[in-house]
């Protein structure tokens, strides 16, 4: 009450609650620190293996000071939506809406997601998003304005992954649908979106945008949708 709060004090008091896990959008803070994890949480080993064994520096790297990506910069992704992508990846859409970062999830079988990541399942994820990149190469280096970018997209590839393992995919057609995925066209005005249940175009016919109630409900339609595209350019033994 006499001496108040430093700079220090306050980035303290906001990792020990859950403020960080919100959709606020908060500002840095002096000193160069901010409020999302670093070394701390339980997938971050998980999340530096996917950034080395998927090779994401080489199409710009991770932004690890931000939720979201922004036009301007160079990165592909952030920490944070590789964090949703993995827990969607082995968990699905429901755990992947409400799981901390701060926690290590348990899954319904009783086992927690970083011993199951522990297993193959690292090696699954990355078959396929390796494929995926490597097909978006070019659009990485070039384009700052598809929805290869957007967070919806990769959470919801996470998501397709979780379908595809969950339906006994083999590294091979893994790899093979990050392919198949990898050859869309993410441009925002692509004419594909319009087979997709979860995108309509906006008030100037010019470029598709989200048509669902909710973001989760977002990401599940962009999922199927993938899962659909997959099925039309593949043949997958799956279930």
């Amino acid at each position: 009450t006499e001496q108040g709060l430093n700079t220090d004090n306050v980035i303290e008091l906001f990792k020990k609650s859950s403020i960080f896990e919100s959709s606020l959008s908060l500002p840095h803070l002096l000193g160069g620190k901010n409020l999302l994890p670093d070394d701390d949480f339980p997938l971050k080993p998980f999340i530096d293996l996917l950034i080395r064994d998927a090779d994401i520096e080489s199409y710009g790297g991770v932004n690890f000071d931000s939720k979201h990506v922004k036009t301007s910069e160079r990165y592909i992704t952030t920490q944070y939506v590789l964090f949703k992508f993995l827990v969607g990846a082995v968990a699905g859409i429901g755990t992947q809406e409400y799981g901390k970062m701060s926690k290590d999830i348990k899954l319904p079988n009783g086992t927690s997601l970083t011993s199951t990541l522990s297993d193959d399942y690292m090696e699954k994820i990355t078959f396929f998003l390796r494929a995926w990149l490597e097909s978006l190469q070019e659009i990485f280096l070039k384009d700052r304005s598809g929805y290869h970018l957007s967070p919806q997209v990769w959470q919801a590839l996470g998501l397709t992954i979780h379908e595809l393992v969950s339906n006994g995919a083999s590294l091979s057609e893994l790899k093979a649908a990050g392919k198949a995925l990898g050859r869309l066209d993410y441009s925002k005005n692509a004419i594909h979106w319009n087979d997709c249940a979860v995108m309509e175009l906006d008030a100037k016919g010019r470029i598709y945008k989200n048509s669902a109630s909710s973001t989760r409900n977002f990401r599940r339609g962009l999922a199927s949708y993938f899962l659909e595209v997959i099925g039309d350019k593949l043949v997958l033994k799956l279930g």
